[in-house]
């Protein structure tokens, strides 16, 4: 039985994998899995003709021993497979589910070569689908959980449904995604196993994007630059060289076999280039997954870092209203002290009066002193939250 592996798509990306020798197990444990499977089946309009399709539910750490991190489903070829999880907790967003996925087959790419223009029009018909169909909590429910993992841009796009949201936060949905990703099974051996490595001990399966971001860690590169850096080196083409210079080089080799000793995600142009200058290409079609699961490690890192950054944030103004309330309360006690002066000068008490005038110098120099400290935590704060802004992005 001649067997080719063109793509392995999932609800919330698009990814392609072409079929090699380390994949080619993967492959009969999904066609075992679906010829031994009972079938359900879904009829699924697309255009003017309507499609039968079939799928089968998978336990999620089968869709994920496939896919990193998928929580919906995924299809191979003609076969779909859908969580069982989902199916048991929310089973009316199956068949919505299944129409993405199944939708996602039938739609021309035309130029787009990335599959991402396939992906957003599957996911755009299915979502409208399931706005008529479903009842409004549900619906908001089911979206809400779509944001809070879709990694594409989509929600980004789609006005029409940031506006039905309305004051769900699609960031919190996904800090809330990040929490949880951070936690599970899979995440969680990957850093274990990254530990025993470290110890010298012999394990075997190391995750990728975990050995990728425990380089980066411990080598104590800047995580907010690595996270810009794999951002925009993701969506480069194979074969098209990127330029790179400091801090940059030093995470891209990170990113190399040579360094983290278990995969290549970039290789380096061999030649030597002015300035501390390297040119460096993506290695592997089929990483995008890896690629993904690292984004998500340095967004969870960038989540923790703004977070924090907030809570310091808060601190700091709570210091400056002290301090404005300090310096409120000075100026009261000058002016307090001003209009004493006058009333014992008018009534000719002058030794009095010159008693207090030589205390208010005091009073002055704590006036400045205290408007050094408001102008300099005022500045202090708005460097602070210029910093939250940019770790915010970057989740």
């Amino acid at each position: 039985m001649a067997l080719e592996l063109k793509q392995i798509v999932g609800v919330y990306d698009d990814t392609r994998l072409e079929l090699q020798p380390p994949m080619a197990g993967v492959l009969y444990e999904l066609v075992d899995f679906w010829t031994s499977s009972p079938k359900h089946k879904l009829k699924v309009p697309i255009g003017e003709e309507m499609h039968e399709a079939q799928y089968v539910l998978a336990p999620e750490r089968f869709l994920q021993y496939v896919k990193d991190d998928e929580p919906f489903g995924i299809y191979v070829g003609d076969m779909t497979f859908i969580s069982a999880e989902l199916a048991k907790e929310h089973p009316t967003w199956v068949p919505y589910i299944a129409l993405k996925l199944v939708a996602q087959r039938h739609i021309n790419e035309g130029l787009d070569e990335s599959g991402r223009a396939r992906h957003w029009q599957a996911l755009f018909g299915a979502i409208r689908v399931a706005g008529l169909k479903m009842d409004e909590p549900n619906f908001r429910g089911f979206i809400e959980e779509l944001a809070a993992h879709e990694n594409s841009g989509y929600f980004e796009l789609d006005d029409e449904l940031n506006d039905f949201l309305g004051g769900n936060d699609p960031l919190t949905a996904k800090r809330k995604y990040l929490d949880h990703h951070r936690n599970n099974r899979w995440v969680t051996e990957g850093r274990k196993t990254e530990i025993m490595e470290k110890m010298g001990l012999q394990v075997y399966g190391r995750n990728h994007a975990e050995a990728v971001f425990s380089e980066i860690d411990d080598r104590n590169l800047n995580l907010y630059a690595a996270s810009v850096f794999v951002r925009a080196i993701r969506h480069v083409p194979h074969g098209e060289g990127v330029l790179i210079s400091p801090p940059y080089n030093a995470i891209a080799y990170a990113m190399t076999r040579d360094a983290n000793g278990v995969v290549d995600l970039l290789n380096f142009r061999q030649g030597v280039l002015p300035d501390g200058q390297d040119i460096v290409f993506k290695k592997g079609r089929n990483r995008n997954s890896t690629w993904t699961a690292l984004i998500k490690r340095l967004g969870y890192q960038m989540h923790i870092a703004e977070r924090n950054a907030t809570k310091l944030l808060d601190s700091q103004k709570e210091e400056l209203e002290g301090l404005v309330v300090s310096a409120e309360g000075q100026n009261a006690l000058i002016t307090a002290d001003a209009a004493r002066v006058e009333e014992l000068v008018t009534a000719s008490q002058f030794e009095a009066a010159r008693a207090i005038l030589e205390g208010m110098p005091g009073h002055e120099q704590s006036l400045a002193r205290l408007g050094e400290l408001t102008r300099g935590s005022a500045e202090s704060l708005a460097l602070l939250e210029a910093s939250r802004q940019l770790l915010e992005e970057q989740i």
